[in-house]
């Protein structure tokens, strides 16, 4: 057989080397990639893949709560540089729009915190080593994209996330002086700056709104989550997080749309929603956006509804995962089909229960 033959040839050649070093930065490159084309596509392996990989590297390659920079052979070693924090920290937020896990977010702001106490720089930005790495004459501080994104860039991109999801206005600042930093090579290089760039149009599409949108008026407290996603903001309110087999919980969902921006129209899907996720016994009813006209959805738009329990839905924890579809589209063009995953959770009681009556 020549196949068999050929086999057998090419296993006497001397094999090339091959790098099977597990770098933290490229993990989370790779953990964002997929995590959000997972969630873009409905492709659920690509998310769980992403989830297989944040779960090694933060359980395989960290030393005393600090994260390190490689991992071979079983072993992980040298302290984790600003790229490895900043890349990894976006990957997980990604993970945690896709999968609603609040531990993805956690362990996102444990790394921006460690960002901030030990590689920031005090005029902006942030150095390549932090203080646990060797003294240096000079510690590096590069605004420049090479094969890979830049670390300044990635960490004003992770911070304004963060401060998007997490609603802390320290983070904001943090990018805001990050941005400031490195204004002169962006305008002299912008084909160098490439991310930090993107950060840039990230922050100034949000800016002047804060680290999220005005209270809600009527609502009982903060949301329950919230995410931006320029053009969007969308938050979800729930009435209560303890509710009775059998009962409902209120629930808001909230849109707004920047100016100039709408959703739908011409025949184009403008947004949807739906349950995700372990959804047994649940059952949402909202109302049809824009009361289901095919008109374009601009501004602020409310959706009021209930989550209905059934009588025989498993008592204890769950986790409430709301999917929203959506496209939007400017004066010259549309973007493509988006999504964005909201998440609540709420306690199911036994019918009968101790609980506060639920409604």
């Amino acid at each position: 057989d020549a196949h068999a033959r050929l086999r057998e040839a090419r296993a006497r050649r001397v094999w090339p080397e091959r790098d099977d070093k597990v770098l933290a930065a490229w993990n989370g490159l790779a953990i964002a990639g997929l995590a959000r084309a997972g969630a873009l596509l409905g492709e659920a392996e690509w998310v769980f893949a992403a989830a297989e990989a944040a779960g090694f590297v933060l359980g395989a390659m960290r030393a005393d709560g600090r994260l390190l920079r490689s991992w071979r052979d079983g072993a992980a070693q040298l302290p984790a540089y600003l790229d490895d924090h900043a890349a990894l920290g976006l990957g997980l937020l990604e993970l945690h729009a896709a999968t609603g896990d609040s531990r993805w977010l956690a362990e996102a702001r444990a790394l921006a915190d460690a960002l901030l106490a030990d590689f920031a720089a005090p005029d902006g930005g942030f150095y390549f080593t932090g203080d646990i790495h060797e003294s240096l004459l000079a510690r590096g501080r590069d605004p420049f994209d090479a094969a890979l994104p830049s670390g300044n860039g990635l960490a004003a991109q992770l911070l304004l996330r963060l401060a998007q999801t997490a609603g802390e206005s320290r983070y904001q600042d943090a990018a805001r002086r990050t941005l400031e930093a490195f204004a002169a090579p962006m305008d002299r290089a912008p084909r160098g700056t490439c991310t930090l760039i993107a950060a840039l149009a990230e922050h100034l599409a949000g800016e002047g709104q804060g680290p999220g949108l005005p209270p809600l008026a009527g609502a009982d407290g903060p949301p329950a989550d919230s995410l931006h996603r320029p053009p969007l903001w969308v938050e979800l309110y729930t009435d209560r997080t303890t509710v009775r087999a059998g009962a409902s919980v209120a629930v808001t969902v909230r849109v707004a749309i920047d100016n100039g921006w709408q959703l739908g129209g011409d025949e184009l899907a403008g947004l949807a929603l739906r349950l995700e996720g372990e959804a047994e016994g649940l059952a949402l009813d909202l109302p049809a956006p824009g009361g289901g006209s095919s008109a374009p959805l601009t501004g602020e738009q409310l959706l009021r509804g209930a989550l209905q329990v059934a009588p025989d839905a498993r008592p204890g924890p769950r986790l409430l995962r709301l999917r929203l579809d959506y496209q939007a589209c400017d004066d010259s063009r549309c973007l493509a089909p988006a999504a964005l995953g909201l998440r609540a959770e709420i306690t199911v009681e036994p019918q009968g229960g101790s609980g506060a009556p639920s409604p």
